[in-house]
């Protein structure tokens, strides 16, 4: 089949068009878990791989719905709930990550590639962008395996805020921070700069510190309230095909 075809049929075959976005999503997220993995192995921190097995399960349950693409109606809406709960026991392992982060968040301050970091930045910015539009596309659509796909994908972009915000400071802050922070303190002390200048910047692992525990935070929040929809609604969809079939 030529290309001017397949981008024909691609634009008014709406069963087509979902496949091609779910398989191509699955394969895009599985090259993203690669690069986490790569990262968390390569510079031996616990909390990126932990990140990279998270990406994982994510990419199993994308190519689980790819392969049941069109399905709809009653066995949609189990498949919708089925994968809620899956993302609710995905979800309490998230909670338990950052809930480490926050207590002790040392866990993200090390060595850290910069070229991994800028990568989970364009994955971040294109999955939001991407993820916002099709949740806005399939509000109206009763398609629960693609809308399910699109809350995944949503609870990927989320998540991938947090990765890409403790990526950046990890790539920048170690060690190159501890020696800033040498140098602002000897350079505060000779030059008379105010306390409070020179406190900001020697306590700037702390404040960051507290940004990822916000950023955290919210993330745990969002994510949590995207799993119990899915399974209240696939609850609430089954139960109302039942009554009508009755």
């Amino acid at each position: 089949m030529k290309m001017k075809e397949l981008v024909k049929r691609y634009k008014s075959d709406e069963l087509f068009r979902n496949k091609v976005n779910l398989y191509s999503g699955a394969v895009t997220s599985l090259g993203f878990t690669i690069v986490q993995l790569y990262g968390g192995t390569r510079y031996q921190s616990a909390w990126f791989f932990a990140f990279g097995v998270y990406y994982g399960v994510l990419t199993i349950v994308k190519f689980y719905l790819a392969m049941r693409v069109g399905i709809k109606g009653k066995k949609g809406w189990v498949i919708f709930r089925t994968v809620g709960m899956v993302m609710t026991i995905l979800n309490m392992a998230l909670v338990v990550m950052i809930s480490i982060m926050i207590a002790n968040p040392a866990v993200v301050f090390h060595e850290y590639s910069l070229v991994v970091a800028i990568i989970t930045g364009a994955w971040t910015l294109i999955s939001a962008g991407m993820t916002v539009h099709s949740v806005v596309e399939m509000r109206n659509k009763n398609d629960p395996v693609a809308l399910a796909d699109r809350l995944v994908n949503l609870t990927t972009a989320v998540v991938s805020v947090l990765m890409l915000q403790t990526s950046l400071i990890a790539s920048i802050t170690t060690p190159q921070i501890e020696k800033v922070k040498g140098y602002i303190e000897e350079f505060g002390s000779f030059a008379n700069i105010p306390e409070q200048i020179s406190w900001w910047f020697t306590n700037l692992f702390q404040r960051l510190a507290t940004s990822n525990t916000i950023t955290g935070t919210f993330v745990a929040v969002f994510t949590s309230g995207i799993t119990v929809y899915m399974i209240i609604r696939g609850t609430r969809e089954g139960k109302k095909l039942e009554r009508k079939a009755s």
